[in-house]
């Protein structure tokens, strides 16, 4: 096993260009309605929606996973296995989600493997938008007017002038990696996500961890793609062509369930129920298009929260000081 401290970067991605950023927006709308469309709103395409790596990488002790990782000791190490509401969690990715046939066989105990490797890297992708939610609100702020009259347009310069062009620069990365040109609309898509919601998200996608596309992919959120990258699934329909995206750690899985859920034409519902409650059991009612088992998935994704009593870790906080 091998641990380093690293500003890790998710998947490379091409620099914006700001020129074709009405298009991208449009394109981007598009594929949202077909994950509508198709089986659920879980299409990401990783060129136009891709991970997109934080403007302000936070420092985190990144772990590789082998067969032979003693995870119940790792966890113990990094103080992540007895975890109490409101506790600090030290910020430890794992690159994959570990095999667990010869770790406890109490269920109990693999249940909280699961939940706890997941942890950190929830609460790192929530400080990640935080960061970006509040330079968003700072700028608007700046530009001194309504946020509903502002469209962070690249061919428009009157929101450009009161911002240094690092912060104008910045803005222009956020919008387009949100598919939002609109401040206010923008400001509904830039805000977290409840870690229960993610954590109970993960283990019906994954089946715990142990999913083909999580052994192998890292893909913990059964997030769909195309073109010559993923994971083509066994049971997919004639003539279908989409794959099961591959990820390169458990934390970009975790970035591209977000972004999913915080963009796409498909959990408008989601977002709009966010705006007056973060409640995690409210919020599950927005998930009907991630499964077309529609109802009977949100109700799923309720049953996994209660449960397991996953709401206690909505209260932990990531430790900055580590």
């Amino acid at each position: 096993m091998h641990t380093d401290t690293v500003n890790k970067p998710s998947m490379q991605v091409d620099p914006p260009v700001h020129k074709f950023a009405k298009l991208l927006l449009v394109i981007a709308c598009f594929i949202g309605l077909i994950g509508v469309l198709d089986r659920g709103g879980r299409f990401l395409n990783r060129h136009l929606l891709g991970i997109y790596p934080p403007d302000q990488p936070f420092e985190y002790t990144y772990v590789t996973v082998s067969p032979e990782t003693d995870i119940e000791r790792l966890l113990k190490q990094y103080g992540l296995w007895n975890i109490e509401r409101n506790d600090r969690i030290k910020p430890v990715v794992f690159d994959r989600y570990p095999l667990l046939e010869t770790a406890s066989e109490k269920i109990s105990e693999k249940k909280k493997i699961f939940f706890h490797v997941l942890l950190p890297a929830a609460l790192i992708v929530q400080a990640e938008i935080k960061q970006e939610r509040r330079f968003l609100i700072k700028a608007i702020s700046q530009i001194n007017r309504k946020a509903a009259q502002i469209d962070f347009d690249p061919e428009a310069n009157d929101w450009q002038q009161k911002l240094t062009t690092a912060s104008v620069n910045r803005l222009l990365d956020i919008s387009e990696k949100y598919g939002e040109m609109n401040a206010a609309r923008l400001l509904t898509k830039v805000d977290i996500i409840p870690v229960s919601l993610i954590l109970a998200q993960s283990a019906i996608e994954s089946a715990w961890g142990g999913s083909r596309f999580a052994v192998h992919g890292n893909n913990m959120f059964g997030i769909w793609t195309w073109g010559d990258d993923g994971i083509v699934p066994n049971q997919r329909d004639e003539g279908k062509n989409h794959k099961v995206a591959v990820f390169d750690s458990l934390l970009d899985s975790v970035r591209a369930h977000t972004l999913m859920l915080n963009k796409l034409p498909a959990y408008r519902r989601f977002r709009d129920i966010r705006k007056v409650s973060r409640n995690p059991f409210k919020l599950a009612e927005g998930l009907t298009y991630y499964s077309s088992r529609r109802i009977h998935y949100f109700n799923d994704v309720k049953a996994m929260i209660r449960q397991n009593q996953l709401i206690q870790y909505d209260s932990t906080v990531l430790d900055p000081e580590v």
